[in-house]
Formats: C-alpha cells, structure tokens, sequence
C-alpha cells in the first residue's frame, strides 16, 4: 500500500498550460492531454482537434488518463510525472504498472535537488560574524 505524501499537492507552484488551447489548466490535465497527443501521433491522426476530450475518439482514452493522472497526483509531485512522461517517450498510457517506477525515479531525484537546494540556501543565509571588540563604556573600563 502506498502512502500518500500529504506535503504534495495536486497543483504545484508551475503553471501548466494546454497545448491545445493554451489555457491554463490542472496538472492533472495537462498529463492527460500529453497522453492523448502521443496516441494521436501514434495513429497518425495529426494534431488533436479543439475539444477533443469531447469527440467519441478520445472522450473514454482522456477520461482514463484523467483518473489515473489524478491518483497518481496524491502520491508523487507533478514535476515527477511530467518528468516521466516526458522522459518515456514510448509510453502511450499511464496504467501499466512498470511506469509507475519511472515516475518513483523521477521523484527520488526531484526530492534530492530539493533537498540539495534548500541546504545552498541554508549555507547563503547563515553568516559568521567576526567577533567584535567590546568597548568599555562604563566606569569600570576607564579605570
């Protein structure tokens, strides 16, 4: 049983936007639509047309991509999917269960550069002071 990461949300910082319409649209749905333009390339169907999560050709393909997008948005980051898929050239769906592993890689090393990101930080924002000479400005040290 895998656990959900409850630090992860559905929407990251990035904004996705359609390659169809160019709107701004869920991480979710953007997953989605990458999956339905590979099928339709695979197909040599050309480019999809508006609305296509509409038409009969795709409604059921998006619908699928769409759910299995949205459970795998509870577990692991957007960025680690889109990475994924995008990495995985050949892959035309979301559900075989081997993906799924890309996509744990893809997190593994987003979370190391998070991690690695944030120490730079650390490092940047902590200086040492130099120690500094106390004057004596009371009785005792003019004496």
């Amino acid at each position: 049983m895998k656990k959900t990461n409850p630090q992860l949300s559905s929407t990251d910082s990035t904004e996705y936007r359609s390659l169809n319409t160019g709107q701004i649209i869920t991480p979710a749905n953007y997953i989605a639509e990458i999956m339905c333009q590979r099928k339709a390339e695979i197909e040599n169907s050309g480019n999809l047309p508006k609305q296509y999560w509409n038409t009969t050709k795709y409604k059921n393909y998006y619908r699928s991509q769409l759910t299995k997008a949205s459970t795998l948005l509870h577990t692991y980051s957007a960025l680690a999917i889109v990475r994924a898929v995008k990495k995985s050239y050949k892959v035309y769906s979301l559900r075989p269960k081997w993906f799924e592993n890309n996509i744990v890689k893809e997190q593994k090393i987003l979370d190391q550069e998070r991690k690695s990101r944030k120490e730079t930080e650390v490092r940047e924002t902590t200086k040492t002071r130099k120690p500094q000479k106390s004057k004596n400005v009371n009785l005792f040290g003019e004496l």
